[in-house]
């Protein structure tokens, strides 16, 4: 029984209580507020952890994602230049069929 559950119980159960139970019972009260600040803490710390972990990985998403785009406007580039490339090669073609 938590330190609460035994102070809630000695207050509907008896009318005078002597100060060594309530001692022992704000003790297990005091003990169970220091455990739960310590576990808000190590999940304080975790999240912490973790949220600078997400940071980083969202960080190296938005560079992926420039690095991607930037691959796709190479990708248009080098398809324009194809282009332009086949569209001199038939010029140059036409210019030798007529000079002959």
């Amino acid at each position: 029984m938590n330190g609460i559950d035994e102070l809630k119980n000695l207050i509907q159960n008896q009318k005078s209580v002597s100060t060594k139970k309530l001692e022992i019972v704000v003790e297990k009260i005091e003990k169970m507020y220091l455990a739960q600040g310590k576990r808000i803490n190590s999940q304080k710390n975790q999240l912490s952890i973790v949220n600078t972990q997400y940071q980083r990985e969202k960080e190296k998403a938005k560079r992926r994602k420039a690095m991607v785009q930037q691959f796709e406007d190479f990708k248009l580039h080098h398809k324009n230049l194809e282009r332009q490339h086949e569209y001199l090669l038939e010029k140059l073609k036409k210019l030798q069929e007529v000079s002959k």
